[in-house]
């Protein structure tokens, strides 16, 4: 037996927060008609949160950039 006492190591509130949302926290895209919606969803709290809604022109397509960070709304006017 030890004749030091060490303190068990505890996870801290960031820790245990950064671990819950990399765990139960994912981002949802709802695509309507005319508009886009961003979200999160909490798998165990069942609890949706609204991020932003985009309201999009017709005949406009809408695509998660390739790193996936952020949206592109694409309306098929291209000027130079």
């Amino acid at each position: 037996m030890k004749d030091e006492y060490t303190p068990k190591d505890y996870f801290s509130l960031e820790n245990l927060i950064k671990w819950e949302e990399s765990n139960f926290i994912e981002m949802i895209y709802l695509h309507f008609q005319d508009k886009v919606v961003v979200g999160k969803i909490h798998f165990l709290k069942k609890e949706f949160n609204l991020i932003n809604s985009i309201n999009i022109p017709e005949n406009s397509e809408v695509k998660w950039s390739p790193q996936g960070k952020y949206l592109i709304v694409n309306t098929g006017e291209v000027r130079n």
